[in-house]
């Protein structure tokens, strides 16, 4: 995952003072009938990454990682 913080604040000083980074990526999937309860519901995919955040200074990696498809 990328992601770009543009200007110094709270985030940026959290994330150097403990890198450690969560999130969450989910995908509603279709809507299922049921006769009991509310009739209703969702199925979702989704996972929970854990890992370390890395800021990038150099201008050329930089580069190179604007250049990389993430599948978005």
């Amino acid at each position: 995952m990328k992601t770009e913080l543009r200007r110094k604040d709270r985030k940026i000083e959290a994330l150097r003072a403990d890198p450690s980074v969560c999130f969450l990526v989910d995908d509603a999937g279709p809507q299922v009938l049921f006769e009991q309860g509310c009739g209703i519901s969702q199925i979702y995919e989704s996972v929970v990454c854990f890992g370390k955040a890395e800021f990038v200074d150099d201008p050329a990696e930089k580069q190179n990682l604007n250049q990389i498809d993430f599948g978005t």
